[in-house]
């Protein structure tokens, strides 16, 4: 299995605006943005990730876990820490633009936010895998 052909097992929304920038446009109205390289970074993070011993069978099996029940949505918002809740049918984590602002490396900064956000997934949902970060660390 190639990370290429793998998607992230996590859906990403990009709420805060420091995490933007102006793109030239000609649209008459509002402003055109792209995400400044953070899409990149995530994926290069989960890329290097699903490199790693145990890492693909993880995502097999955590997919399979969780399918369509309950599917993991992170948030990157300017918020003050991490927060993780469940909604219907999704459990949802905001995490806070300033930890990704801060790290030296985006990438890094990426894999660190994925591991979060699935061990918490794993751990307040119950379900039966061991810890992402935990695989990692093994190495």
């Amino acid at each position: 299995m190639s990370a290429s052909f793998v998607a992230l097992p996590v859906s990403v929304a990009w709420v805060s605006e420091r995490l933007y920038r102006e793109k030239p446009s000609e649209l008459p109205f509002g402003r055109a943005v792209e995400v400044d390289g953070w899409d990149e970074a995530l994926d290069a993070a989960w890329t290097d990730l699903f490199r790693r011993p145990g890492v693909a069978q993880w995502a097999h099996d955590y997919l399979a876990l969780t399918g369509t029940t309950e599917q993991a949505i992170l948030s990157f918002r300017d918020v003050t820490r991490i927060v993780g809740r469940h909604g219907r049918g999704y459990y949802g984590v905001s995490y806070p633009a300033d930890l990704l602002l801060a790290a030296k490396s985006r990438s890094a900064a990426m894999q660190t936010a994925i591991l979060e956000v699935l061990d918490r997934h794993v751990t307040r949902s119950h379900l039966d895998l061991p810890l992402l970060s935990s695989l990692v660390a093994q190495e």
